[in-house]
């Protein structure tokens, strides 16, 4: 399962996310859940480096949206269990940057080739002057 479809089918897709930060108790109603359960799945995973509020309440951006429904999914529909969710997620973005890597590895490839035929038709062009 890609990380993608993983988000559909925890049903992030589904919301209208349109606020920068989200509060606990915003991301725990969305999820169907108490404001503990989501506390804690944020304490005991490093997937989260939230942002606080000047009164020290969490603030979750997107991306930290996104990796709590991912997690919600996994734990309470999957019966993954937290640890292991939280790795399922962590390898997933892990596969997802190393084929972004490949991509940007053969873009790189074919911007040198594309240089070097330049390189060849100016040093002609040189010798033709």
């Amino acid at each position: 399962m890609t990380d993608e479809e993983l988000y559909q089918a925890a049903g992030i897709d589904d919301l209208n996310l349109s606020k920068e930060y989200y509060s606990i108790g915003e991301v725990a109603s969305m999820l169907g859940e108490e404001t503990s359960a989501v506390r804690h799945w944020v304490n005991n995973c490093d997937l989260f480096n939230l942002k606080r509020s000047g009164k020290g309440n969490r603030l979750f951006r997107l991306k930290d949206v996104r990796n709590i429904f991912a997690l919600h999914y996994l734990v309470r529909v999957e019966h993954v269990k937290l640890k292991g969710a939280a790795l399922r997620i962590k390898e997933m973005k892990y596969a997802q940057k190393e084929a972004s890597a490949d991509d940007d590895l053969s873009k790189r490839d074919i911007a040198i080739r594309k240089l070097m035929s330049i390189r060849e038709w100016l040093s002609d062009l040189e010798k033709t002057l």
